[in-house]
């Protein structure tokens, strides 16, 4: 124990807690996201998007976004998208959604939704959006790869056997054992939207990586420390660098490798909390670990999350999954629901707002 608490001790930077009591109204929010112009940060939970200023830090327009995978701001900041009605899988269970999956696009500047697009896809286990909302990625059950464009519902690729699974068992059939999961898969698309990268999940995943370029619409050969990238989980960190590691959850810090991209090269190594996934965060100098520490081993449930800073192994932690770091500047949800702005390397938050579910957001400045 000693060991694991010296370990953490040496990367936390400042961590947010803000309290034991629960707000009965407060949704628990599973996805922060500032703009890449700083101006907005958009807060996401089951049924909806609450896109808030950040100067003032104050609620702007509510998006519906029931049965919605994760939305984003467009690299131009003007606008969100997102898929609507997807299907969501996990070890415990599949929902799939009757209606056919949308994505939405939305404007920030009047607040309306200037496009909704119907796209024909097979009932996926992972799925992805590109940044600029053209291009659905879907991994399906039987383990095939779509690229899809969103506006000409065409396939622009496609790869059978991306994902497998193998069976073993003896010949009396008193032992069978099954691993890899056709339709789990880490996908990955570079912040300005250029290029994918996807692997089959898991540390028994089988499988081998693939790399597209959408500029030129072609697969892509990964060279180097790209290669092996189904036995690690990944992100981007901006768009030409690549942040791998093979996280363990028991483990308090683990060795995550900065990977240029697309060449391969190693370019520097550092310590990041061992966790669930990686996670792109908004600025390009952190990468974002859920969920994060011990608790995550023994329970599903458990939704802490953390930051580290490339360059120094500096570590935000937050005590929710809800976590987003740009420039000087970070986002969290306290645990008794309050969304907080904090200022790097301050301990008290800049600004809080509490988006209450059953009446106007509040907001209150420190």
């Amino acid at each position: 124990m000693r060991r694991v608490a010296a370990a953490l001790a040496s990367l936390v930077l400042s961590v947010s807690a803000g309290g034991n009591r629960a707000l009965s109204h407060a949704p628990s929010l599973s996805l922060l996201r500032f703009s890449p112009n700083g101006r907005y940060v958009l807060a996401q939970d089951d049924s909806s998007i609450m896109v808030l200023t950040v100067q003032p830090f104050a609620f702007l327009f509510r998006i519906p976004a029931e049965n919605a995978l994760p939305a984003q701001f467009t690299p131009d900041s003007q606008q969100i998208v997102f898929v609507s009605s997807a299907t969501h899988a996990s070890s415990q269970r599949i929902d799939i959604v009757r209606s056919p999956p949308r994505v939405e696009r939305w404007r920030v500047a009047n607040q309306a939704r200037v496009e909704s697009t119907q796209v024909r896809l097979p009932p996926c286990g992972t799925q992805a959006l590109s940044p600029d909302g053209s291009t659905v990625v879907c991994v399906d059950f039987g383990g095939t790869l779509h690229l899809v464009d969103v506006l000409s519902g065409q396939t622009i690729f496609e790869r059978a056997k991306f994902g497998r699974q193998i069976l073993i068992e003896d010949s009396a059939l008193t032992y069978r054992y099954e691993y890899g999961d056709p339709a789990s898969a880490i996908i990955q698309f570079s912040p300005d939207g250029d290029f994918i990268v996807a692997a089959p999940e898991g540390w028994m995943a089988v499988g081998s990586p693939v790399g597209f370029d959408l500029r030129q619409e072609k697969p892509m050969k990964l060279e180097g420390k790209l290669k092996d990238l189904e036995h690690f989980v990944f992100a981007f960190a901006g768009p030409t660098r690549l942040i791998k590691a093979y996280l363990d959850l028991l483990d308090p810090a683990v060795t995550a490798a900065v990977i240029a991209w697309p060449s391969g090269k190693v370019l520097m190594k550092t310590k990041i909390p061992g966790g669930g996934l990686l996670f792109q965060a908004t600025d390009p100098g952190f990468i974002l670990v859920r969920p994060f520490g011990q608790a995550a081993f023994s329970d599903p449930q458990a939704k802490r999350s953390a930051a580290t800073e490339l360059t120094t192994g500096n570590v935000i932690i937050s005590e929710t999954p809800a976590l987003d770091v740009l420039g000087n500047h970070y986002v969290t949800q306290l645990t008794d629901g309050r969304v907080a702005l904090y200022e790097r390397g301050r301990p008290e938050p800049v600004a809080t707002i509490r988006l209450d579910v059953s009446s106007d957001p509040e907001c209150r400045t420190h």
